[in-house]
């Protein structure tokens, strides 16, 4: 059901930062392995109709990005069934999750639709085995042909039903980090191996980073029809991508990362393979700071927290002393944890789940499940509970779910149909993660001051609970002439 969550990811040794750039703050993008660098707005615009297209796969959100010059960006917006759309808010992000159909679920959908099955396209472990790689024969998946998977924030839609069956589907989610070999993430691909397991005896997939493939190209697909819709995108425009890679993964995984892409942008038809461009994830956040910020000057250190769905980095730069602004080097040793926002997801989930639990006889009702219940919830805590709390709040009103059956208990918590949730409780499913980030950024900054080093203050924009952080980095001893905080680049695309 649940599984423990690692703690702490191991401190990266230090390193000499690349002079990287981000797309849409600077003139020039560097690929990690020492490429040319692309210019993006020192030519004539009638020259040649060329198109930059960013992706963040996150490992709990994605998102794209382009710009044809550098004061000319956009993002793309438009996912199917994204709840906020309604609101005429579409979200800039998506999830970075997957669910594959079973044949039954396959065939029920085909009489729904009063078609047959369609061989070519879906492949079942009773398929004859073949040596063709290709996974997705057909992608029209606004049509009536019966699909093999749901991407995005389908799977959130999916699981909003708590009625579901989800024996119909296989799940993947945080797929990044099955590139992540480190001990910290092991348990979470641990619990992915049954899933791609079957996947792969029922060819749908061959090896592990097919599933990776398989979501990129839906991600690229929607990105080209966002593109096409508003007339950014032509059969004559050259795109070239950029792709945000994590900074302490190996070699080996930016080059699994790399070929994902590769296969994912030829089956799309969304661009050429040999425009393509990597830049490391805190490097690009802090160069659009620099871009974008006034609060950091020349020849300045600062701490950049890139806190993420799944990790949570601290590294601390110093930027150059001329204009334009760009970062110089790396000064101390990175460290990073496994305290990104899925951990809070996955930490309401269980407190929700335990409370649930000795009630089945009275919620599991209309075909329900506590699971599904569960998961309902926790969609909802993503997308809005939890990101308009402040925990550190000891005045923040308690939250009332709505959990249909549930019996009036006020011993437990409970009401009719409804369950109350404290913010102690909130407290409690946001410790963890908030103490962590507050032991990582007080670690670099004390990594800092042994070193001598002046560093910036800059809080921009606090997200919930991490006041707590700034409260404790406060304390923190200073000496003379030493300014000292943290730059925070806050959100869930990681």
């Amino acid at each position: 059901m649940f599984s423990p969550r690692a703690s702490k990811a191991p401190n990266r040794p230090k390193q000499e930062s690349r002079e990287s750039t981000f797309f849409a703050t600077e003139d020039e993008m560097a690929a990690i392995d020492g490429g040319s660098p692309m210019e993006i707005d020192s030519r004539n615009e009638n020259e040649v109709d060329r198109l930059i297209i960013s992706t963040d796969f996150g490992t709990t959100f994605s998102c794209v990005a382009f710009a044809s010059t550098k004061n000319d960006i956009g993002i793309v917006r438009g996912y199917a069934t994204d709840p906020m759309t309604i609101q005429k808010k579409p979200r800039f992000d998506v999830p970075t999750e997957s669910w594959y159909l079973t044949k039954a679920k396959m065939e029920e959908l085909a009489a729904e639709n009063n078609q047959d099955m369609d061989e070519p396209m879906l492949r079942f472990d009773d398929d004859d085995d073949s040596d063709d790689d290709s996974f997705n024969g057909a992608q029209d998946q606004y049509g009536l042909t019966p699909r093999i998977m749901y991407w995005g924030y389908e799977v959130q839609d999916k699981l909003s039903e708590p009625d579901l069956d989800k024996k119909q589907y296989y799940s993947i989610m945080r797929s990044k980090l099955l590139l992540d070999t480190s001990y910290e993430t092991e348990k979470i691909r641990e619990e992915l191996k049954p899933t791609l397991k079957t996947l792969k005896a029922k060819k749908y997939i061959k090896s592990n980073e097919d599933v990776i493939v398989q979501y990129l190209e839906q991600l690229f697909l929607h990105t080209k029809r966002y593109l096409r819709d508003i007339r950014r995108l032509k059969d004559t425009t050259i795109v070239e991508h950029v792709l945000c890679v994590p900074v302490i993964w190996s070699p080996s995984a930016c080059r699994k990362m790399q070929s994902a892409m590769e296969i994912a942008i030829q089956r799309s038809s969304l661009g050429s393979i040999n425009n393509l461009f990597l830049v490391s994830e805190p490097e690009a956040a802090a160069a659009y700071v620099l871009k974008y910020s006034k609060s950091i000057g020349r020849g300045e250190t600062f701490i950049l927290l890139d806190a993420g769905g799944g990790t949570v980095d601290t590294t601390t730069y110093t930027v150059s002393k001329e204009h334009p602004l760009k970062l110089m080097r790396e000064e101390v040793t990175a460290a990073g944890g496994l305290y990104g926002s899925s951990y809070l997801n996955e930490a309401f989930g269980e407190h929700l789940f335990g409370r649930l639990e000795s009630e089945k006889s009275d919620i599991e009702i209309y075909g329900k499940t506590i699971q599904g219940i569960v998961d309902q919830q926790t969609i909802k805590f993503e997308n809005s509970l939890k990101r308009a709390m402040d925990v550190t709040n000891e005045n923040m009103a308690p939250i009332f779910l709505n959990i249909d059956g549930l019996r009036e208990n006020s011993a437990k918590g409970f009401l009719e149909n409804r369950i109350k949730i404290k913010r102690n409780d909130f407290w409690k499913i946001f410790e963890r993660c908030l103490r962590g980030i507050m032991d990582l950024m007080l670690n670099q900054i004390k990594l800092s001051m042994e070193a001598g080093l002046i560093i910036k203050v800059l809080i921009k924009k606090t997200p919930s609970g991490l006041k707590r952080a700034n409260k404790d980095i406060g304390k923190t001893p200073k000496k003379a002439d030493q300014r000292i905080g943290g730059l925070y680049r806050t959100g869930n695309s990681k």
